[in-house]
């Protein structure tokens, strides 16, 4: 066994089996999780055995494989991966209007195309896995980015190993107080539950008094190796590839490991869930910038005129205003008023084309965590972009956010680097 797959065994041991350990210690007494479990329990996501399979290949989905061209360079297997995502959308979607309209011979004859795409899709994963995570981990080295004892430890290697699996993550069930916004629970489910089982689910939640929203996850850090949407084009996925590895990097950094004790519901502390969210958020986007510029190929071009999409700008400043607006009603204990005005702005964006299933307390204590977001109203957004515009590399300001505890060692960072012209 190499040495970077120890490690990699080492990292899921820890997530796999100490991290349900600590959770239950964090929460096994609550009248919630008793509650909580007796609503997931048929739903819940089995990492052990997820990892098991991605780690062993054990337990898993025994389904046919294409045969993988000889002689495919890096950017052809990249190229035809996402390629294939496209086309996998496509029959999707042309098979979803065989069925509405009854045209059986349509729908089977896509089924057959889908599969097929399923197995070309399966036969190019490891090998674009294997490709962006090369290319991942030498940006990383050339910032100056290995493990986390690095300025103690000089040894040439990278810790975690830069690793990661593409497949559909689970959904993640977020729970939050109704009458203030802030993620009680989150609690990993099946992936590609429906609408109907996600709605079930949520009016169980409010049935005990709570907000709750079932979400897709676009990656995984509590996993190992991290696992990210196998449908995002090639650009998200790099991003979601860095983001996911850094997390893991700062869980062994007391920034990180108190964001862990989050996570587990030992310690909750809302404002460092944002601090480490929005860090790794900024630094996953520059240095996947650097990997998609310097060392991936360009997406392949298109030929056909893509679809106009909705304004972003419009959902950022709606979603702004709606946070502050419920904001200041659940402040003055107007939760009935708070949650009908949310579900008047989510059909408001409905109507201008968002894709917007539920908006709830629950939607913004999940998405809030991400101060650079619209849905968040933390300062701790620019505190975070001022230190890093004072940092001379991506590496300096991981460094130095990785010692941070809490806000306040934050904030003393920016005025020592004020006080010193950095």
């Amino acid at each position: 066994m190499t040495p970077s797959r120890r490690l990699g065994l080492t990292l899921a041991l820890i997530v796999v089996v100490g991290m349900p350990l600590i959770a239950a210690c964090g929460n096994g007494a609550s009248r919630l999780d008793t509650d909580l479990n007796a609503i997931v329990a048929p739903y819940r996501f089995r990492a052990v055995a997820w990892e098991v399979c991605a780690l062993f290949g054990v337990g898993c989905d025994g389904a046919d494989v294409a045969a993988l061209p000889d002689g495919l360079a890096d950017a052809d297997a990249l190229h035809a991966f996402f390629e294939l995502a496209d086309a996998r959308r496509d029959a999707t979607a042309r098979l979803r209007s065989a069925a509405e309209d009854g045209d059986d011979a349509a729908a089977a004859a896509l089924d057959d195309s889908l599969a097929e795409i399923a197995a070309q899709r399966a036969a190019l994963r490891g090998r674009v896995e294997a490709i962006i995570a090369r290319e991942v981990r030498a940006a990383l080295v050339d910032e100056g980015i290995t493990h986390p004892l690095a300025d103690r430890v000089p040894i040439d290697v990278t810790f975690p190993p830069v690793s990661l699996r593409l497949e559909h993550p689970p959904t993640l069930l977020v729970v939050s107080p109704r009458e203030r916004i802030e993620s009680l629970r989150e609690v990993m489910l099946l992936q590609g539950l429906g609408d109907a089982t996600r709605e079930e689910i949520e009016a169980a939640v409010a049935a005990l008094g709570y907000s709750g929203l079932v979400v897709d996850l676009g990656g995984l850090a509590a996993l190992y190796p991290p696992l990210i949407d196998q449908d995002a084009p090639l650009d998200w996925t790099v991003e979601t590839a860095v983001h996911e590895w850094l997390h893991q990097y700062l869980a062994f950094t007391p920034f990180g490991f108190r964001y862990v004790l989050d996570l587990a519901g030992l310690r909750r502390d809302y404002e460092i869930a944002t601090m480490n969210e929005t860090a790794v958020g900024m630094l996953g986007r520059e240095i996947a910038g650097r990997v998609l510029a310097n060392y991936l190929p360009p997406p392949a071009p298109r030929d056909e005129t893509p679809t106009p999409a909705p304004s972003e700008s419009l959902f950022n400043q709606t979603m702004r205003e709606t946070r502050l607006r419920v904001d200041a009603l659940l402040a003055q204990g107007q939760v009935t008023e708070a949650e009908a005005y949310m579900e008047e702005q989510r059909r408001y964006l409905v109507s201008e084309g968002f894709a917007l299933r539920k908006l709830n307390q629950a939607y913004f204590a999940f998405h809030g965590a991400y101060a650079d977001a619209p849905t968040s109203v933390s300062p701790i957004g620019e505190e975070m972009r001022a230190l890093r515009r004072r940092a001379t590399s991506p590496g300096a300001f991981l460094r130095t956010v990785a010692g941070f505890t809490n806000r306040a060692d934050l904030q003393q960072a920016l005025s020592e680097a004020a006080v010193t012209g950095e």
